[in-house]
């Protein structure tokens, strides 16, 4: 049996063999090359993207320099209002020193230093003897950064002098803030007629260092918490 090959048969042969070629062509050679141009073309867009941003970072560097200038005399201007950070010992020859400069004896110095975890929110001076609950009342204003030192004292001296140290401390305002005091007569008692208990909030402030330290370490506490899925718990605000 012959198979005989007509001429239609060969034109058939010939086109699909030109149809394979073209085939091949295309998935070897030109696929390639148009996925490597595409992922060229991505690849410039992303460039061109983070130049992008490259500039806008640098062309907004003197403002956020400006910026950070201006939150950090902001802060020194406010905690210059306050005392610097203090220990026990500090506040202990801050107060007898207020004492013997109005010519009195300390009977007794109480002093609690503050949770170093939290901020002190500074109340209203002017609010300070007011009732809790009075209408009047200014709501705690707080301050970060700022701690508060409670110190209960007892002394004793002359009426007059003894009201030398209540003014003294509130002449001290906003750092000293004086919370309440009583005024005796121990004239029957001993040889110093008079008696005063005075409790005083000490409000002392970071400085702007160890302050934005502190919050960088805070933010990135909460990263890591919310990386870990879990909710951070709650902490001072940062700095505007």
């Amino acid at each position: 049996m012959t198979l005989e090959v007509t001429e239609r048969d060969k034109k058939l042969i010939v086109i699909c063999s030109a149809v394979v070629i073209v085939v091949l062509l295309v998935f070897f050679a030109l696929m390639p090359l148009i996925n490597k141009g595409k992922k060229l073309s991505e690849d410039i867009v992303a460039e061109q993207l983070a130049k992008q941003e490259k500039e806008i970072k640098v062309n907004g560097y003197p403002g956020l320099l400006g910026r950070q200038k201006e939150v950090f005399e902001q802060y020194e201007m406010l905690s210059s209002t306050y005392y610097p950070l203090m220990g026990s010992q500090d506040i202990d020859r801050l107060m007898t020193g207020i004492a013997l400069a109005n010519n009195t004896y300390i009977e007794n110095l109480q002093i609690a230093m503050p949770d170093m975890e939290t901020y002190a929110s500074v109340d209203a001076y002017t609010d300070i003897f007011l009732p809790e609950g009075t209408s009047t009342q200014s709501e705690a204003a707080g301050f970060d950064g700022t701690y508060c030192v409670k110190v209960d004292m007892t002394l004793s001296g002359k009426r007059e002098e003894l009201q030398k140290v209540i003014d003294t401390c509130m002449a001290e305002q906003p750092r000293q803030q004086v919370t309440g005091f009583s005024l005796n007569d121990n004239s029957s008692i001993n040889d110093n007629p008079c008696s005063l208990t005075i409790s005083v909030n000490l409000y002392m402030c970071e400085d702007i260092e160890t302050y934005i330290e502190k919050q960088k370490a805070l933010a990135a506490e909460a990263e890591t918490e919310a990386a870990d899925g879990q909710s951070p718990e709650a902490s001072p605000s940062p700095l505007p």
